[in-house]
């Protein structure tokens, strides 16, 4: 049986279009992913299966959706800013992330489960010293981590009233380990 190689892309890319994010034919992206704030459309990158950098859909971006759906690692996931379709988030198949998962000032509604295959956070890099961020996402009903079994390194931190309601890291299979601590922070008024 013959397979082929991965295609390695060495280096960062920001992809500015669809079209540009459809070019760049990468299985495996040894930087950082940027979508930058003036994106608009579509962003599907179907053959991609490891960013070792960061993923970062910046600024007030109006990616329509976003689909990883062999994406497996990731350094790390940021996103920030006034992006307004967050619902069509999706990274099916995504189990690793060697740093932190960031979600700030979202204007949109958040899928519940964005992630429904992550294991494992390492938080070898942390973001305002956690593993996990949630701040500033009022529309945010659930948050669900199905598979997720461990947190090595740094807490996991959510701000605002409604996230201690909110909370579900239950896994069928195995019990969550959290090394660290799970913070719960309340806007002051």
């Amino acid at each position: 049986m013959c397979f082929a190689r991965p295609v390695t892309c060495t280096g960062s890319y920001t992809v500015s279009s669809p079209e540009e994010a459809a070019a760049l034919n990468c299985n495996i992206i040894t930087g950082d992913l940027t979508v930058p704030a003036d994106f608009n459309g579509e962003l599907i990158m179907t053959q991609l299966i490891e960013i070792q950098g960061n993923f970062r859909n910046a600024g007030s971006s109006t990616a329509s959706i976003t689909h990883f759906p062999n994406l497996e690692k990731a350094g790390s996931l940021r996103f920030s800013g006034t992006n307004t379709a967050l619902g069509s988030i999706n990274f099916d198949k995504l189990r690793e992330v060697d740093g932190f998962v960031y979600f700030s000032d979202q204007r949109g509604p958040l899928s519940e489960t964005i992630f429904p295959s992550l294991e494992v956070v390492r938080g070898n890099e942390l973001i305002l010293s956690c593993a996990i961020r949630y701040n500033g996402n009022q529309q945010l009903t659930t948050v669900s981590f199905p598979m997720l079994q461990s947190i090595e390194n740094g807490p996991c931190c959510f701000e605002g009233e409604h996230f201690h309601e909110l909370l579900h890291f239950s896994t069928t299979t195995k019990k969550l380990s959290v090394t660290s601590q799970l913070r719960i922070f309340r806007r002051c008024h």
